[in-house]
């Protein structure tokens, strides 16, 4: 019998019973951020070979994350070509992301946010509420490379939390 003869017949003979499906680690802020800027729930799907400025707060993006950037990030990042791109990792444990970084700004786990709004309110001149970390003087700096990166600047936050997905999307 085909699979769906199996599955169909299944459902049949046991009604009561769910398929239920989760994520180990999960990405439902992102999920959640993504479907309230663009109307559809799906993670993004970046291409850091087009990049010309990374920066990350937190996301492990080499390591842990959703996956497969690695040969993108590779790919811009090939020195003999002269495709160098500048990459930030603002984290608080040393990642495999953080490792291969230009430049690692290491800040506590409760005010990886707060450098992300930071970034935001460096970036657009907003005022979102926030308050100071460690890390101002090196947001400052990102925020001027990404302004002159322009659309080929590209953020990311590895936080669950839908807000700080919003606010890396928004940049």
């Amino acid at each position: 019998p085909t699979t769906e003869k199996v599955i169909a017949d299944f459902i049949t003979a046991y009604p009561n019973v769910k398929h239920v499906i989760y994520d180990a680690i999960s990405e439902n802020g992102a999920l959640d951020a993504f479907e309230a800027m663009y109307g559809k729930r799906a993670l993004p799907n970046y291409d850091f070979s087009k990049a010309g400025v990374i920066a990350s707060i937190g996301a492990d993006f080499l390591g842990d994350w959703h996956g497969g950037f690695e040969k993108s990030y590779l790919d811009g990042r090939r020195v003999k070509s002269g495709k160098m791109s500048y990459h930030v990792q603002v984290e608080s444990n040393l990642s495999l992301t953080g490792a291969n970084a230009d430049k690692r700004v290491v800040v506590k786990p409760s005010d990886q946010v707060y450098a992300l709004i930071n970034l935001y309110n460096e970036i657009t001149g907003g005022n979102l509420a926030s308050k100071a970390t460690s890390a101002d003087a090196e947001v400052k700096k990102l925020a001027s490379a990404l302004k002159k990166a322009g659309s080929k600047g590209v953020v990311i936050t590895g936080s669950n939390d839908k807000n700080a997905q919003i606010i890396a999307l928004a940049i």
